[in-house]
């Protein structure tokens, strides 16, 4: 069990982080059109190359369908509460609310994939977690550049995305203990994951500096080859 926390501690920190540290340390900053784009392909192909097929294989249409809204309205509320409190911070505040939802769905998508982690046991532990550091690279680059631009410290920046990599190893630790979570309990959450997620990629694909389909192309092709391996 230590093994496995420890490796699902790693991919969900290390990835975002790497993510993070990978945007902020340039002397030139990325720029944030494509930054967006390519993670909200890749969180687009999360939602739906993986976490909603893995969904309706462990529960049923309605119960995938009842998870998928209840994410999307989570992320919708949470993204409604951020800008309500945006409009205090005048106009540059508003990539801070895009940088913050996308670490809020990055957390929940990280927990299913936990449980999952943990439940496989050790069998193709370390490829597993090196598959789902790379999910979590591309939206820990882009919320980390949403961060900085809405006024964060470069380090709180990287500090944040790094912290909403931990519910992967929370789920880790409770899919190891228990065996993993009941049939319906893991489809209801992954599917409430995909709905948060595909909410976020959406709302960035919606920003004003998001510009090019070939970013969110990328994106798409990196996560349906990562979720072909995993």
């Amino acid at each position: 069990m230590g093994e496995t926390v420890f490796a699902a501690t790693l991919a969900g920190v290390a990835g975002a982080g790497a993510g993070g540290l990978a945007a902020l340390c340039r002397r030139n900053a990325w720029p944030m059109g494509p930054a967006l784009g390519f993670a909200a392909g890749t969180m687009l192909g999360m939602a739906f190359f993986d976490l909603l097929p893995e969904a309706l294989i462990q529960g049923d249409f309605w119960l995938a369908l009842l998870g998928l809204a209840l994410g999307g309205l989570l992320a919708a509320a949470a993204e409604w509460t951020e800008a309500r409190r945006s409009r205090w911070g005048g106009k540059d505040a508003r990539p801070g609310a895009t940088g913050l939802l996308l670490l809020a769905a990055l957390a929940l998508h990280n927990l299913p994939e936990g449980f999952a982690v943990g439940a496989a046991g050790p069998e193709r532990l370390w490829l597993r977690a090196g598959l789902i550091a790379l999910h979590n690279l591309p939206a820990g680059m882009a919320a980390a550049l949403s961060l900085t631009q809405g006024g964060w410290p470069r380090w709180r920046a990287v500090l944040a995305a790094s912290v909403s990599g931990l519910p992967l190893a929370a789920g880790a630790a409770l899919g190891a203990a228990l065996g993993g979570a009941p049939a319906e309990v893991l489809s209801l959450s992954l599917a409430a994951a995909a709905g948060a997620v595909a909410f976020a990629a959406a709302f960035s694909l919606a920003q004003p500096r998001q510009k090019g389909g070939r970013w969110l192309a990328a994106g798409l092709a990196l996560a349906w080859l990562l979720t072909s391996v995993h």
